[in-house]
């Protein structure tokens, strides 16, 4: 069962004054926030197709998304979702790897995707890509988080139509 409290005035413990309810919460901070609250969200989407036969990574340019922490002690969860495309042609490996990076640095782990051709006619092989990673960027500069990827066998790899957000929660 749910219960309502609704009044007009607080009085304050000592009775020397009363406490005005309206607006509380405009004044409050990310500092005033408890441990573990989100401060601010970025997103970002694009619908744009980028291929690549690169066997080092590659940063997929078409979609970036920047957060400046308020504070050096809070993190980032960092989300990207988005679809892949890999080919093979004629008995071949196929081998997509992508990754989250802050700025040039790579920060998460790697997510591979293999596919092999046993026919020998080729595959033309397309999946959603989904990626967290909770980062601590010990800053409160602007911080950039992007995908790279890489193509390290195969015809080529593709990423399209990708959305990225940036959470930013107190620590």
């Amino acid at each position: 069962m749910a219960s309502k409290l609704k009044t007009d005035i607080l009085e304050t413990v000592s009775g020397s004054g009363t406490i005005a309810l309206t607006n509380q919460l405009s004044g409050m901070t990310g500092a005033s926030m408890p441990s573990g609250s989100v401060v601010q969200v970025v997103n970002a989407t694009v619908v744009a197709n980028q291929t690549s036969t690169s066997t080092s990574f590659v940063q997929y340019s078409a979609l970036t998304a920047s957060i400046t922490p308020t504070s050096t002690s809070n993190k980032i969860l960092v989300m990207f979702v988005g679809e892949i495309v890999h080919r093979v042609t004629g008995a071949a490996n196929s081998h997509f790897r992508g990754q989250i990076y802050r700025g040039s640095s790579a920060v998460s782990s790697v997510v591979n995707e293999r596919i092999y051709d046993y026919g020998g006619s080729g595959i033309h092989h397309e999946m959603q890509l989904v990626m967290h990673h909770l980062d601590t960027p010990a800053t409160t500069s602007t911080t950039t988080y992007s995908l790279y990827f890489a193509n390290t066998a195969g015809a080529n790899s593709d990423v399209r139509n990708g959305t990225i957000t940036l959470t930013e929660i107190k620590g």
